[in-house]
């Protein structure tokens, strides 16, 4: 009951100093939960609406440590450490926003944005299977964008799998046409990696079509002209545009 109460009278005072002009004001809001704090440095509400405040203005250092402090606390809410993994990741400590995702992977499963989050960290730590289903997910959520494409592809290309990688940033291609060159190179070098792999199969005939099929990604020349050579040594000639 006292703590309804309590919840029910810091709600009434912000309320009441976020009607005061300036409306909303950052600074006035913000002396309001410093002042509760001070005088209850244990008091949930007035840190915990601190600590979104300051993730609301992207001061990102600030937010993270009023939020480390509340776990301190014993306050893990599956919302807080969703939260404090993303200022982490936004600060891009992402090995602590893997330790903060991980728990509430399952609270979060249809969150495209945090399922990104989580596959991103994983990527960026070089955890590229474990990162890979998470930024999957987060594509079939619909949460279509080049760069997640690009990540994608990335992490297929780490892990060996260059038909999946090729086919993951020709879908980067297809959402952002006018990639920067760095992405039709990596489209480029995956299909060349698999045109190489099938050749050592003996599978010609597909490995030419993986050399001609990365031509069409438009790389940079010095691949271009690798590539051209390596037709005209399997006795292929680069069509004609």
């Amino acid at each position: 009951m006292q703590n309804i109460i309590e919840r029910i009278i810091f709600v009434t005072q912000l309320i009441v100093k976020g009607l005061i002009p300036p409306l909303y004001s950052f600074e006035r809001l913000e002396t309001f939960c410093k002042q509760k704090i001070s005088k209850n440095p244990t008091a949930h509400l007035p840190r915990l609406f601190l600590a979104h405040l300051y993730k609301d203005y992207r001061k990102y250092p600030e937010a993270r440590k009023e939020f480390e402090t509340l776990v301190q606390q014993g306050y893990k809410d599956k919302s807080i450490l969703k939260a404090l993994g993303e200022i982490c990741y936004k600060l891009h400590d992402y090995a602590e926003a893997i330790r903060h995702f991980e728990p509430v992977t399952l609270r979060y499963s249809k969150d495209k944005f945090f399922n990104c989050y989580l596959g991103m960290s994983y990527v960026y730590t070089q955890e590229y299977e474990k990162g890979l289903p998470y930024l999957i997910r987060a594509e079939e959520l619909s949460l279509k964008d080049g760069p997640l494409c690009e990540a994608i592809g990335f992490a297929f290309f780490e892990l060996g799998n260059f038909e999946k990688s090729a086919e993951s940033y020709r879908k980067a291609l297809s959402i952002g046409p006018s990639s920067p060159v760095e992405v039709r190179n990596n489209a480029a070098r995956a299909h060349v990696h698999l045109a190489n792999s099938l050749l050592r199969e003996g599978r010609r005939e597909e490995a030419i079509r993986q050399f001609r099929l990365a031509l069409e990604v438009e790389p940079e020349d010095s691949i271009v002209q690798a590539i051209t050579r390596t037709l005209t040594e399997l006795g292929e000639k680069r069509p004609v545009d």
